[in-house]
């Protein structure tokens, strides 16, 4: 019987420190000392309610990226090492495999295996979350919402850079310009014009003026070199880093309805509801 008090007693004071332990957010070590309490034969109420409360938990924080609100958003880093979330409360966070833990603390930089941790928090935007697009490089980051703005972030260390505002209105399209840096940026509205920024500070380099009509089409080249920009049945051909206008692409008779280059960038497509595609 002195031998179970014994026991007992240990067992409470293993309890009592996985109280502090839990108390601080340590919730991995409170968790192992309720489990060395339930393996000492004791079955009081820490141990029955708070140890399967704690596994679950430590099971979801490991396995799910915690928003307050509802996630509608996932964007991957191009190297894939940082995941975005968006959720309906207008924040986005950032997570990655890194040295930096949620509350701040180091962890292991060798562990590139380990659950994704929470970074940084960026917040700014005031209305819906309508997409997010890295930089080829993995330098910047580009968001988009209803607010009536694209904003400019550095995904490393989470601070925002710039505010990309169109003048005629919500912005409908924010991306920069191919594939392998975050150099250019560029945004469109319903508007004729095209803006080309800086990706690096959000300063804007050039307005894309030229057609007569609301551009719908943009897309750029993968090097970023080339621009086309396409409004009713006529497609203009703009260079990627200065905005200055190389050629006018006609031939269409209906409105032109997509454009893709081809991986090289050698070559572009148009397709219109004239019924044809053409190569360019």
């Amino acid at each position: 019987q002195a031998q179970l008090e014994q026991e007992q007693r240990r067992a409470d004071l293993i309890v009592e420190r996985a109280r502090q332990l839990l108390a601080v957010g340590n919730l991995r070590e409170a968790a192992l000392e309720l489990s060395r309490a339930y393996a000492m034969g004791t079955r009081h109420t820490p141990e029955r309610l708070l140890l399967p409360w704690l596994t679950t938990r430590l099971e979801y924080e490991q396995g799910s990226l915690a928003h307050d609100r509802e996630v509608d958003l996932l964007s991957y880093s191009t190297d894939g090492k940082i995941l975005l979330s968006g959720a309906r409360d207008f924040s986005l966070r950032l997570f990655a495999r890194g040295p930096k833990a949620a509350d701040g603390t180091s962890g292991n930089p060798k562990n590139t295996d380990g659950p994704l941790s929470l970074q940084h928090r960026l917040l700014g935007h005031k209305a819906h979350l309508l997409g997010a697009w890295f930089g080829g490089d993995g330098k910047r980051l580009l968001t988009l919402a209803e607010d009536s703005t694209c904003r400019l972030w550095d995904p490393t260390s989470g601070a925002a850079v710039a505010t990309l505002s169109e003048p005629s209105g919500q912005p409908w399209l924010c991306r920069f310009v191919g594939n392998q840096d975050s150099s250019r940026a560029v945004t469109l509205a319903n508007d004729p014009a095209v803006r080309l920024w800086d990706g690096q500070t959000g300063q804007p380099i050039a307005e894309l003026r030229g057609h007569a009509l609301p551009v719908s089409i943009v897309r750029s080249s993968p090097d970023g070199s080339r621009i086309v920009s396409a409004a009713g049945n006529v497609a203009i051909l703009w260079d990627g880093k200065t905005g200055a206008r190389l050629l006018t692409l006609s031939g269409h008779t209906e409105n032109i309805k997509d454009a893709s280059y081809s991986p090289d960038g050698t070559r572009l497509v148009t397709t219109s509801a004239d019924q044809t595609a053409r190569l360019w």
